[in-house]
């Protein structure tokens, strides 16, 4: 190895705390305050901690922009160290901006965060906005992403079927319906299935709940069934569904629901108690195991 040269005044300073050397082996010596005073990029690279403080400064890198200036900074001059640190604060961004983190991830062949990534898309529904950092990687990766995405919203959709959340809710206890109102009204009811059509035959086993089962559909209140069919159409695009209590689309469909509810003289006096409920106990973790049941495993 060639043995570098020192650049000439004003940057052959022995006190300087910092050495930049090029591609040509000349040595830069620098002050750590005026590259970070002159430069965001060296602002960033130098609020990573020291091996003796790795707790000290994170502040700084707790989004992901932070990060990936931090990660450039890091393969520009071969700072292999870097990735030990940046890794679990990366890991923490990933569920405020989970798109741009996918990419980094998948920049970096980081294969773990890239899968927690692309989980946490599943919040998020498709199609996806652009992010400048997507075109840093392959086509491929991004294929992987989309396939995934819909996989868990087929999933989804089919876990949370008129006739599986009944069938859950029945499998649970055999009265457990008459806590619903939605689920045998007789003011707003509406016969959508007979007990031979093929959606029922092949989606419900023969036993004790068959009965009870055909009941319940034939019994639902019409509102609940549209609801039902709407959010079918909601998982498709965004796999994970929220809590009946968190902002967002499905927060939105369970209000408007309420309000059709208020059509119905019996519906109207507990359906603001008891959709929330069901939708908690039985709509999110039907789709969320649904989903858990699609393989991950990225290619990268």
């Amino acid at each position: 190895m060639a043995t570098a040269i020192v650049a000439p005044a004003p940057f052959d300073d022995e006190n300087a705390d910092i050495v930049l050397r090029t591609s040509d082996n000349v040595d830069f010596r620098v002050f750590k305050i005026v590259l970070a005073y002159a430069s965001p990029f060296f602002k960033t690279m130098f609020s990573l901690p020291s091996p003796a403080a790795t707790s000290r400064n994170e502040n700084s890198l707790q989004d992901a922009d932070g990060t990936w200036q931090v990660l450039e900074a890091s393969e520009k001059y071969e700072l292999v160290s870097v990735e030990r640190y940046v890794k679990p604060i990366f890991r923490s961004c990933i569920a405020e901006d989970p798109l741009r983190c996918f990419a980094v991830a998948g920049r970096n062949h980081w294969k773990e965060e890239l899968e927690l990534a692309a989980r946490s898309l599943l919040f998020q529904p498709l199609p996806f906005p652009y992010v400048k950092e997507i075109g840093q990687i392959s086509g491929d990766v991004y294929h992987q992403l989309i396939d995934y995405h819909r996989k868990c919203g087929i999933a989804a959709e089919r876990a949370i079927s008129h006739v599986q959340l009944v069938y859950k809710v029945l499998s649970v206890a055999t009265d457990a319906a008459s806590g619903y109102t939605f689920l045998s009204c007789s003011e707003c009811w509406k016969a959508v299935l007979d007990d031979q059509d093929p959606v029922f035959r092949d989606s419900v086993p023969a036993g004790v709940l068959h009965d009870a089962i055909w009941q319940c559909l034939r019994s639902s209140s019409q509102w609940f069934q549209e609801f039902i069919l709407v959010c079918q159409f909601a998982v498709r695009e965004q796999p994970l569904p929220t809590s009946s209590t968190s902002e967002g689309p499905f927060n939105d469909l369970i209000k408007k629901y309420l309000r059709k509810a208020q059509l119905c003289s019996r519906c109207r006096v507990s359906a603001s108690t008891q959709l929330p409920l069901f939708v908690d106990r039985y709509f999110v973790p039907l789709a969320t195991q649904a989903v858990e049941e699609v393989a991950l495993d990225f290619k990268v």
